[in-house]
């Protein structure tokens, strides 16, 4: 029920129990992941009734869109029809906007560029009204209409983009995915893709999902690196969002040293030269090491451990594994300057 005593209802259909006002309702996190100020989150699509079919599988693609400071998301499903009649099924992708003022672009929360396959074939979107629901945070509700044949299977895919935010200690995607209820049975098995543009010294994931892959190749745009998470589940129950959390500047930037600023080319050099040259000849090496490390280089710089929101019934956290072909092109531009300033401060203190 919502504040005004009503039920939410999407287009005459009332919605069973954990669907959409569950999915916008949540609350947020502790952490500031994509909090509802600055960025979205991606959502699993939700029955408008609860019906035999099941999800057979499903393999979600979050890439990280520099360019555009969004996820890419790329959610296929494999959807069967156990039942002798064709089935009619109606699904509800909702935005979650954060506050019109917290964004001057008005894009923040929204799927931009989306589209939906049917075994390859383009299916229409409709927008749909919500009445019952007060929540500032409600964007827009896409509907998506599909057959399924008796004893048949139908590939779903949607692709879109959500923005995305960082936050200064943690940063990470969202992905709804609370409507188990609704579906047959649970879904078979989840294949979660995450691609980041970037290194990272871990990942803090739910302990409900197995990390089968964490490794960092060359970027072949030539732009840096990119780190590839893949995580499994079979079945899968998704009863609570999908939360993964990785370390933001004020965390990753920490070694024994102290915070060291710039490591990742986000001060000009006229603001990283004084920084250097207040550092002593050992914070200096641990700063050019710190970089490097966060690439699977040398020793981590920090043994890192859950942070308080994170509860270890729920959460693990898995530090990057070493890098064995690291190549100094995995650097990013940001990076490969901040590693020249170093060099160009210890000649500066040989040339006394």
């Amino acid at each position: 029920m919502t504040d005004n005593g009503l039920a939410p209802q999407l287009d005459g259909d009332a919605l069973a129990a954990a669907t959409l006002f569950a999915a916008l309702g949540a609350p947020t996190p502790a952490v500031v992941i994509n909090d509802a100020r600055s960025g979205g989150r991606s959502v699993d699509p939700i029955p408008l009734a609860p019906t035999p079919a099941r999800i057979v599988s499903h393999h979600l693609s979050l890439t990280e869109n520099g360019p555009r400071d969004a996820w890419q998301v790329v959610s296929r499903l494999v959807i069967e029809n156990p039942t002798a009649s064709a089935l009619r099924l109606r699904l509800a992708l909702p935005e979650e906007r954060p506050y019109e003022e917290a964004d001057a672009s008005g894009w923040a929360g929204r799927f931009q560029d989306l589209t939906a396959l049917v075994d390859g074939e383009e299916l229409p979107i409709s927008t749909a009204s919500v009445t019952g629901v007060e929540d500032e945070r409600l964007g827009d509700v896409y509907v998506l209409e599909l057959r399924i044949p008796a004893m048949g299977r139908a590939t779903l895919q949607l692709a879109y983009l959500v923005d995305r935010s960082s936050g200064l200690d943690w940063w990470g995607p969202r992905h709804h995915a609370r409507a188990p209820d609704l579906w047959g049975a649970p879904v078979g098995e989840l294949r979660l893709t995450v691609t980041l543009r970037r290194p990272t010294l871990y990942v803090i994931h739910p302990r409900s999902l197995l990390l089968t892959r964490f490794e960092e190749r060359g970027d072949p745009n030539g732009d840096g690196s990119l780190t590839e998470l893949v995580f499994d589940a079979r079945p899968w129950r998704p009863d609570h969002d999908l939360v993964l959390a990785f370390p933001g500047p004020s965390v990753e930037g920490w070694c024994v040293d102290g915070v060291l600023p710039g490591y990742d080319g986000s001060l000009t050099l006229s603001e990283l030269r004084p920084i250097l040259q207040s550092l002593s000849d050992e914070a200096l090496a641990a700063y050019a090491d710190h970089v490097r490390a966060l690439h699977g280089v040398g020793p981590a710089p920090v043994t890192p451990t859950l942070p308080d929101w994170a509860d270890p019934r729920d959460f693990a956290l898995v530090p990057r594994p070493a890098s064995p072909r690291f190549e100094d092109s995995w650097l990013s531009p940001g990076e490969q300057s901040s590693l020249d300033a170093v060099a160009a401060e210890r000649r500066r203190r040989q040339r006394g």
